[in-house]
């Protein structure tokens, strides 16, 4: 539910109304959109404007007052729905005289939904209309005329909008196009959201892959130690986080990557069948993929892969850290990957009582601690405990780690207990800073701004510049700003402008390839500081056999 921003009572004009509370009469607005992600977008805004001003146009004499404003984000098709539910308890109570919508279709995308609503309210004493004027149950005979027909051309509407979105699909499936949704690993959309949009290598993400192939074929690296070389190496993953082995065989070990194709409506997952068993959509189309690398190296690849099977396995299974992270109730950590999960995590036997303790990332965790540990021993230290012996190079393995951890009498606590990973999509040009090393740049003084413009009005025409509501000197601070310290765009400062449009700007900038160019243009000129990199796991303080507790760095933001 919507609260109104309108005051509550306002007069109107001079159609039988009905019934009325201390001479004002009780109104409700309903408003919809098919998804969750539109209820923030400019739809709703015109369904409340065009039900308001049917409101003022028709209520012109009669004053009225708006209960609420009810907004739901699903489907049409479906018959449960929350805001709609709201709408009808309060007319059950007898508090609703007049409902309306801007269209009928808001009320259901099926007749029978449509009009069994309603119906219910009518009979229920509710007045219901629309403001395209269309329905309006007052007038007896047009509305018992009218309203299975428009009801069913809503049902129709919404199948032939479904159908042209399906037969677009199936065709671009057919051509060998890709059907929507982010592409694998090592791949990019060439000329995105555009007519004749193609799959292509993203050479990137293709060197990544070919270092990690590096590792284990040539080096015979294990799964573990491939990812802390690429980690070491700055080789992140494609959310601008570091390497786990879970991840890593799971892009290795893709479809695209080994057998060059992609199985869209593939048997089993979550492809939608009928009641006879059958796939509702179609039969499974195989989407050719390019060429990651040759025939030959596609084998080796596979060939070590299979022999490493096994190691993970057996690795998946340790947990170094286990009975040695103390949780917030008093409880320790334990080490389990959970049901149905790749990825290995540490949780709290505290949970099991209701301890609301997160749980860990088991490959973040211990690559946190063993570089705790390792900063904590040095050279000196490390040939005290560990004479005649050298570590292996790079990150140790899971058995090594055990080994170390229990010697040296490893002992962990969480700074933060309560925290929390970041949820949502991740903004692609946080992700592009942290994957190409870009700095962020100093903030863009006055003076400087004419010199900033003149690179995008290379991409740009002039009227983009002069007929915008926002300072763009200052809308370029805030997005620099979010970028530096990791705030949400909820949280940007109002001296920047409205968050809101200093977003839909960064977007239309990074997706027309300017951002790029002014991130460059702008560190030429000064040294900028590195994109804020969100933890993953919260701040753990690491105490060690013979040393003072070690760990986090000083000056870490706190989670």
């Amino acid at each position: 539910m919507r609260d109104s921003t309108l005051p509550k009572k306002s007069k109107a004009s001079g159609v039988r109304t009905g019934k009325a509370r201390n001479g004002a009469l009780q109104v409700v607005i309903y408003l919809r959109v098919s998804t969750k992600a539109q209820i923030s977008r400019s739809g709703l805004k015109q369904q409340e404007k065009d039900c308001r001003s049917w409101l003022d146009s028709h209520l012109r004499d009669t004053p009225y007052e708006i209960v609420g404003v009810f907004a739901d984000g699903v489907s049409g098709k479906l018959d449960q729905r929350d805001d709609k539910a709201l709408i009808e308890g309060l007319v059950r109570a007898g508090k609703v005289d007049l409902a309306i919508a801007q269209k009928l279709d808001r009320y259901g995308r099926t007749a029978r939904i449509t009009s069994d609503w309603v119906r219910a309210m009518v009979d229920k004493g509710t007045r219901v209309v629309t403001s395209d004027g269309r329905i309006d149950s007052d007038d007896a005979l047009e509305f018992q005329v009218a309203m299975p027909t428009l009801a069913h051309l809503a049902e129709l509407e919404h199948e032939l909008i479904f159908s042209r979105t399906w037969s677009g699909r199936e065709w671009k499936l057919q051509a060998g196009g890709w059907a929507g949704g982010p592409p694998p690993y090592g791949f990019e959309l060439l000329n995105k959201g555009r007519s004749g949009s193609t799959i292509v290598l993203c050479e990137e993400e293709v060197r990544t892959l070919g270092m990690a192939a590096h590792c284990l074929i040539d080096l015979e690296l294990n799964y573990s130690k491939t990812c802390a070389h690429l980690n070491d190496n700055n080789r992140v993953t494609r959310s601008g986080r570091p390497w786990t082995v879970a991840n890593l065989i799971k892009r290795l070990g893709s479809e695209p990557v080994l057998d060059l194709c992609v199985t869209y409506r593939k048997e089993g997952g979550k492809t939608a069948v009928g009641e006879d068993g059958q796939r509702k959509y179609g039969d499974a189309v195989k989407i050719p993929m390019p060429e990651v690398c040759d025939a030959a190296r596609r084998a080796q690849l596979r060939s070590a892969m299979e022999g490493l099977s096994l190691e993970s396995r057996r690795e998946n299974s340790l947990y170094p850290l286990s009975t040695r992270i103390k949780g917030n109730c008093g409880e320790v950590y334990t080490g389990g990957g959970g049901r149905g999960r790749e990825t290995r995590l540490y949780r709290c036997k505290g949970n099991v009582r209701g301890c609301d303790d997160v749980y860990l990332n088991a490959d973040e965790v211990e690559s946190e601690v063993w570089e705790q540990l390792a900063e904590s021993l040095g050279e000196e230290r490390s040939q005290e405990w560990l004479p005649g012996r050298r570590l292996s190079p790079g990150a140790p393995g899971l058995e090594e780690k055990a080994e170390l951890f229990s010697l040296f009498d490893v002992q962990v606590e969480a700074e933060n207990h309560r925290f929390q990973k970041k949820s949502g999509a991740r903004c692609p040009v946080t992700q592009w800073h942290v994957a190409a090393m870009r700095d962020v740049p100093a903030d863009v003084a006055e003076e400087e701004w004419a010199d900033v413009r003149s690179v995008l009005e290379a991409i740009y025409p002039p009227a983009s510049f002069t007929k915008t509501k926002i300072d763009l000197r200052l809308a370029l601070n805030g997005m620099l700003h979010r970028l530096r310290t990791g705030i949400t765009w909820t949280e940007i400062p109002a001296k920047f402008g409205p968050a809101q449009r200093i977003r839909e700007r960064q977007l239309s900038w990074w997706q027309r390839g300017a951002w790029p160019l002014l991130v460059a243009w702008l560190n030429e000129r000064r040294a900028g500081t590195p994109v804020y990199v969100r933890p993953t796991i919260p701040l753990l303080r690491v105490t060690v056999r013979g040393a003072e507790t070690v760990g986090p760095p000083s000056g870490s933001r706190p989670c």
